[in-house]
């Protein structure tokens, strides 16, 4: 079984801060916790119960029962790159409290 293209690369949380900035401080605040058009993305409880995966899967498909644009619409005039996806997956993950037993927990 070969890794996914999309896994091959890394995402950078430094830039995956700049991304989350530009594509979606606007609806769930500047630091994640929660804005005028949406809920906390960085809720300990949610990124406890959510895999990586599932927060990729979020920014690609959106969430159009709560109103979220897919990767195509968070930055209007053009679609997140496969690279920027990585990066905010990598921003948020870089927000959850380490859980035991879960790679990188205590």
């Amino acid at each position: 079984m070969s890794i996914p293209p999309y896994a091959a690369k890394l995402g950078d949380p430094e830039r995956g801060s700049a991304v989350y900035a530009a594509a979606c401080a606007s609806c769930h605040g500047a630091d994640g916790g929660g804005g005028p058009k949406a809920r906390s993305i960085v809720d300990p409880s949610y990124l406890a119960l959510v895999s990586d995966q599932h927060l990729r899967t979020t920014v690609i498909a959106g969430r159009s029962d709560f109103g979220m644009p897919d990767w195509r619409g968070q930055i209007a005039g053009r679609a997140l790159a496969p690279q920027e996806i990585s990066d905010v997956v990598a921003w948020l993950v870089t927000k959850r409290a380490p859980v035991p037993g879960r790679p990188g927990g205590a």
